[in-house]
């Protein structure tokens, strides 16, 4: 009998363990308990008791496109300076409404006028005429390679093009378009762009490009027209916009309708377009294809 009582301790022993071992065994208390009493059974789940399944574990090798996308924003340039928004907000909306009730009309009557290669062509004659204004910034600029190509443009368009109707230097021996202005110059030596600007009629600049504008002016007197009557200038600045604008019907309503702040958005890529230009200095402007864009088909259907 004593044998027996010695032996009680290792029985008890060995009850708390097995106890511990199923406790071991038991569900953890983060899942319900009703959840794992209807797992031993045939009873099918409801949806409310299925067990939630666990996150997916993402290896190193996966891309975070969260963290590209925040450190993409950590490495942009700092907003462009807006400390006269309320008045460029208002001028915004001047622009904006003289855009849709007078210039994009007029530009849909030229449109079905006009056949696209005619616009096009005369497109091509105001880029022709405003060569000395890229030609001397890019010789400001040390960009001695775009001034020849820019030289030998305007040669070559003005004779075998038609005084620059077409563009053979371009189309025939691919000689690239520089797009250069004083802004850009400016910007080239490390002139920061100041601040935004939304000016009546003309629209975004910066107070630099606004200058540089007032600079790049001077080389028109290398051009034919400056020798016109105010008045015919006038009217042939007038008709350039209305051509250009025919050119690129709908580009404007797809910013409009594709932001939350149509001001802010335009605000943006004026001044993101201006730094890519500013930036890559052999940025060149491709030519322009003979058929219409597609917003520009749409509004001709």
């Amino acid at each position: 009998m004593k044998s027996w009582f010695s032996l009680l301790p290792v029985v008890f022993l060995i009850f708390v363990s097995g106890c511990a071992s199923r406790q071991a065994q038991s569900p953890p208390p983060s899942v319900p308990q009703q959840i794992v009493l209807a797992s031993t059974t045939a009873l099918p789940l409801t949806e409310a008791e299925k067990p939630v399944k666990p996150a997916e574990v993402v290896s190193p090798d996966e891309d975070f496109d969260e963290f590209d996308e925040i450190a993409e924003w950590e490495t942009m340039e700092k907003p462009l300076p807006d400390p006269l928004e309320p008045i460029n907000r208002f001028f915004f909306n001047v622009n904006d409404k003289l855009y849709f009730w007078l210039l994009k009309p007029f530009a849909k009557i030229y449109t079905a006028v006009v056949p696209v290669g005619v616009q096009v062509a005369v497109e091509n004659f105001f880029i022709n005429v405003a060569t000395p204004i890229r030609f001397s910034n890019c010789i400001l600029q040390l960009n001695f390679q775009g001034a020849a190509i820019e030289l030998s443009r305007v040669m070559v368009n003005t004779s075998i093009g038609l005084f620059g109707l077409l563009d053979p230097a371009g189309k025939g021996l691919g000689l690239p378009r520089f797009q250069e202005d004083f802004g850009q110059t400016m910007g080239f030596y490390g002139v920061g762009p100041g601040f935004y600007l939304n000016l009546p009629i003309t629209g975004p600049t910066t107070l630099r490009d606004s200058l540089g504008t007032v600079a790049d002016s001077y080389s028109y007197y290398f051009t034919p027209t400056q020798y016109l009557s105010p008045l015919i200038v006038v009217g042939i600045r007038v008709y350039q916009v209305v051509n250009k604008t025919s050119l690129s019907l709908g580009d404007y309503e797809d910013l409009i309708e594709m932001s939350l702040d149509p001001y802010i958005a335009l605000r943006n890529a004026y001044h993101q377009l201006r730094q890519k230009r500013i930036h890559e200095r052999f940025l060149i402007d491709q030519d322009r294809d003979l058929s219409p864009p597609p917003s520009h088909r749409r509004l001709l259907e």
